[in-house]
């Protein structure tokens, strides 16, 4: 006898049964890190790389400093988080540096530049182009 329950190997053997221990089961989903290649995350990873590639070698203005390690830590969420779940820790680093340097997620994400360009567009003072359109 290869397999039996462990009623009918007690009566054979003689004394109790032992009990069969359960594993917990899988996980649901794998860590990202380990997952496999994403053309489409390793793009947005490309744009997010060169937005602090571009703000941390360059002087902003007056003052400016860059966390290095808050931008590694930026990089890693993003690397890391899980697209599927809105409400994982990784995606609020991730808007939140975003917003504290004034990067349009649009275009990190899914490398559609027309919306940071509108929006610049919409915040500069458009005084120029006022004179133009007067004859100024």
């Amino acid at each position: 006898m290869i397999y039996a329950p462990p009623s009918q190997r007690a009566q054979k053997y003689g004394g109790d049964a032992m009990s069969v221990v359960k594993f917990p089961g899988r996980a649901k989903r794998r860590p990202f890190a380990v997952a496999e290649f994403d053309p489409k995350r390793e793009r947005m990873l490309l744009r997010a790389e060169r937005v602090v590639e571009l703000l941390s070698s360059r002087a902003i203005r007056d003052g400016w400093s860059f966390d290095k390690n808050r931008a590694a830590r930026f990089l890693h969420c993003l690397r890391t988080f899980d697209r599927n779940d809105a409400n994982c820790p990784e995606v609020a680093e991730i808007v939140q540096w975003a917003s504290d340097h004034e990067q349009s997620l649009q275009w990190i994400f899914t490398g559609n530049i027309d919306e940071m360009i509108c929006t610049l567009a919409y915040h500069s003072p458009g005084k120029r182009q006022m004179r133009v359109l007067e004859g100024v």
